[in-house]
């Protein structure tokens, strides 16, 4: 009899009486799930649950109209701990205060105004992709266990410095992306203590004084803006373990640009970088990965990734303008595990620059550049063919060179190379020798130069 009596309390009610909607049970509970129903046929479920049962883990209602508004007591006495409106033409809202209720989600909906009463226990709110233009006084004061707050995707162009009033202790996750705030508000967001996460991104943002953030971050995410690398310095971020600010407009960054910092993941992609900003990294030795693809960047110089710990692991370079790794440039990356070079302008990989992280290396990954395939990629040749080459090395087949063939690197035939060099050396020597038999210390300078020469130059064979 009790586990009977658990069973129709708790437990879904037959389907006949919840549709169209479906109630499936969750680990958590009952999960009920309405789409494109009628505000009518809504009602009578949520009747026929609150007869059948206290409380449901969750209610997700979608593509319902309910510009009608959504009443208080549409729940009645039905604890709901999770409640989902989305897609539902909702423009005004009202919920009990006390609702037994943990999340709500009204986004993707016509809000044009902060709803003025919302259930006191709430820990995550979500009103994305609404029609809201500005957040004022006190407009959260009264949810003080509020965790997690997304306002992205709206118009939202003022903050008032009281808007977050309330939350101070509380609200650790901040979603303010993709409006049109255009610039930091001033004292709204220092107050935060315990706000570890912000997201800032898509919103037009010319600058970002670090100092009206505040302290207790640890993500910042600030890209799609229009940040030049000027004036930026985090160093009031004392905790800033992860930065975005790819997809900006960033020719360069300023020297101790991160100092004082935690940051282990930094973006700074699809921006405007010409070279590895390397006085602005320098003090990173906490780095773990580091995002500089679809920049600008032609040459890898020596000494880029200098100052950087054993913490580093990935680094991504793709999509970049690279035609030029000089000798040192890669030999500071002692721990990286991943690296990306694929989409540049490659033609070839001298030894020295890339056999010290051979061994630590997890994926190389060079494909879609047009190397040319001569006597200085044999190694590269040798080694993506071992054991070690083919675990390592990321789309083998793409890997193709561009001159002589559009063959894949690995079938390189390096039989001839050798051979043909010295015919072609000595060949070369003895024309010129025809000209300069004066002087025999010029023919043997001149012999060995053009054997290097010719060893460029030489066109292989394929083995098919």
């Amino acid at each position: 009899m009790l586990v009977f009596s658990l069973s129709v309390a708790w437990g879904c009610p037959e389907p006949r009486h919840v549709a169209p909607c479906v109630c499936e049970e969750g680990s958590r509970g009952p999960e009920v799930q309405c789409s494109g129903v009628r505000v009518g046929q809504l009602r009578e479920v949520l009747d026929a649950l609150g007869a059948h049962m206290r409380r449901i883990w969750s209610l997700r209602v979608s593509g319902t109209d309910m510009s009608g508004g959504w009443i208080t007591g549409a729940l009645g006495d039905l604890d709901v701990a999770k409640v989902v409106l989305v897609d539902a033409n909702i423009s005004d809202i009202q919920l009990a205060e006390d609702a037994a209720m943990h999340s709500l989600d009204l986004s993707s909906n016509s809000l044009s105004r902060i709803p003025r009463t919302f259930p006191v226990g709430l820990r995550s709110l979500s009103l994305a992709r609404n029609d809201l233009e500005r957040l004022e006084a006190h407009s959260f004061s009264s949810l003080r266990s509020l965790l997690r707050l997304s306002l992205d995707g709206n118009r939202i162009r003022l903050v008032d410095s009281r808007a977050f009033l309330g939350t101070e202790l509380s609200l650790t996750r901040l979603d303010l992306g993709d409006n049109g705030i255009g610039e930091i508000p001033r004292y709204a967001l220092q107050g935060l203590r315990c706000l570890q996460g912000l997201r800032l991104h898509g919103n037009g943002l010319k600058d970002a004084p670090a100092d009206r953030l505040p302290p207790s971050l640890r993500e910042l995410d600030l890209s799609d803006n229009a940040l030049d690398g000027r004036n930026l310095h985090f160093a009031s971020l004392s905790l800033l373990n992860a930065l975005d600010l790819s997809r900006n407009s960033i020719e360069d960054l300023e020297p101790g640009a991160f100092r004082g910092t935690q940051v282990e993941w930094l973006k700074l992609g699809n921006n405007r970088l010409t070279f590895v900003p390397r006085a602005a990294l320098k003090n990173l030795t906490r780095l773990r990965a580091l995002d500089l693809r679809s920049n600008r960047i032609a040459v890898l110089r020596e000494g880029d990734f200098d100052g950087f710990s054993n913490a580093l692991r990935y680094v991504f370079l793709q999509n970049n303008s690279i035609s030029v790794v000089e000798p040192g440039s890669l030999s500071a990356l002692v721990s990286a595990q991943w690296l990306y070079l694929h989409s540049n302008d490659l033609r070839e990989m001298l030894s020295e620059a890339f056999e010290p992280l051979l061994s630590t290396l997890r994926v190389l990954d060079i494909h879609d550049n047009p190397w040319r395939c001569d006597c200085k990629v044999l190694w590269l040749r040798d080694w993506s063919v071992s054991e070690e080459g083919r675990a390592v090395l990321s789309l083998p087949k793409e890997t193709r060179c561009d001159n002589p063939s559009r063959h894949p690197l690995a079938h390189l035939n390096a039989s001839t190379c050798g051979a043909q060099s010295r015919h072609l050396s000595m060949g070369l020597t003895v024309m010129l020798n025809r000209h300069l038999r004066s002087s025999p210390i010029v023919n043997v300078v001149l012999s060995v130069v053009l054997h290097r020469a010719v060893c460029t130059e030489l066109n292989l064979s394929y083995e098919e």
